[in-house]
């Protein structure tokens, strides 16, 4: 489903998405979330500060922004997303976390 919707994003406004565009993307979205994480924190200039509801609906959208690029990126590349996180999260302990 994400996938169909991002086809017709793309068709919509005429954008050529390969790899390259995806990983763009990607990394603004990621800025995006680590700017609405930021603010929910109030780690911001006060005019930038929301209230907590609005701050945290900001946080889930840019999050679930990061989520659906990285689902996409894996469509596009015959990449099993369950298998990776399988394999990296769940069969292994990665470094950091023993």
């Amino acid at each position: 489903m994400i996938h169909r919707k991002f086809r017709h994003y793309k068709k919509k406004h005429q954008i050529k998405a390969g790899n390259d565009y995806l990983v763009m993307k990607l990394s603004e979205e990621l800025g995006e979330f680590v700017q609405a994480y930021i603010i929910s924190k109030k780690q911001c200039a006060k005019q930038k500060r929301l209230t907590d509801r609005k701050a945290i609906a900001n946080l889930t959208e840019e999050l679930a922004d990061v989520a659906s690029l990285t689902m996409v990126f894996t469509q596009e590349n015959d990449l099993d997303l369950e298998k990776i996180f399988k394999k990296k999260w769940i069969d292994t302990t990665p470094k950091g976390f023993k």
